[in-house]
């Protein structure tokens, strides 16, 4: 996600520039570019967000890790448990941001391919299945041709609150407009 696209986004649902300004100026980029670093990231997170509980206005809403897998895959294969070990503690710490400071937490991980079936797989594996409450399967859309290069299925396969195996084609182009997505009653960007 680009700082352009975030715009665009804005852009879509006003057109009050102060608005725009307002929101752009809430969203941090940190890079972490090992678990180390991440851990440390978000411990400090918890640590700042912790003192500012009665300030809600300056508080975090959202922790986006793009992507999980670029930190912890270099730590697993083989016979390393410390890299478990630590995979075990980001997952730690991600679930205290969501359950104990009413965080949403995001979290992307890779896809690679079963050898025997060919399907698609989460790269961390079974070890990261139970980490997150809700798992989307995000993949391109196989009817789209060249045309709709920006098409894709998006797959329900765990939730605590919805059937798994649900599924919409939606258009990652123009998401983000006004007719793809229809302002949240009650929400102010």
């Amino acid at each position: 996600m680009t700082a352009s696209r975030l715009l665009q986004l804005l852009q879509a649902r006003t057109q009050d520039e102060e608005k725009q300004a307002s929101a752009l100026q809430r969203i941090q980029v940190v890079h972490s570019f090992d678990i180390f670093q991440m851990l440390d990231m978000l411990q400090d997170l918890r640590g700042t967000m912790a003192q500012q509980a009665t300030a809600s206005s300056g508080t975090v809403k959202v922790v986006i890790v793009d992507s999980v897998t670029a930190v912890v895959a270099p730590l697993l294969g083989g016979q390393q448990r410390e890299g478990l070990a630590l995979m075990m503690q980001l997952a730690r710490e991600l679930k205290i941001l969501a359950r104990d400071l009413g965080v949403a937490v995001v979290v992307t991980n890779h896809l690679t391919r079963d050898r025997d079936s060919r399907r698609f797989k989460p790269a961390l594996g079974r070890s990261w299945s139970f980490v997150p409450s809700t798992r989307i399967l995000l993949e391109v859309f196989e009817g789209a041709g060249t045309l709709g290069r920006s098409q894709r299925t998006v797959r329900l396969i765990k939730s605590p609150r919805q059937p798994t195996g649900l599924q919409e084609v939606i258009d990652i182009g123009t998401l983000g407009t006004e007719e793809q997505s229809p302002e949240l009653p009650g929400k102010q960007t």
